[in-house]
């Protein structure tokens, strides 16, 4: 049997999910009235300052989950000379 080696990059997707406390009162005054939806409370997390300590802190304790994955690229394998 014949074997060809060849070279695969593979993209996957990964989610993670932690619990994170926010300051009610903060965010509260930030919705001014408005109504306190999945959506409003993104809006207020991606709004504030320590977005970047936020996604950090999730991605370090959270649960992760394969959400998709796909052979993106081949190539032909160098041969060793």
């Amino acid at each position: 049997m014949s074997a060809r080696k060849v070279n695969v990059t593979v993209v996957r997707s990964v989610e993670h999910t932690a619990e994170v406390a926010i300051d009610d009162a903060e965010y509260l005054e930030w919705l001014d009235g408005d109504d306190d939806t999945p959506e409003a409370l993104r809006e207020f997390l991606e709004a504030g300052t320590d977005i970047d300590d936020i996604i950090h802190d999730v991605v370090e304790i959270g649960t992760e989950s394969v959400v998709d994955s796909g052979i993106v690229r081949t190539s032909a394998a160098r041969s060793a000379s």
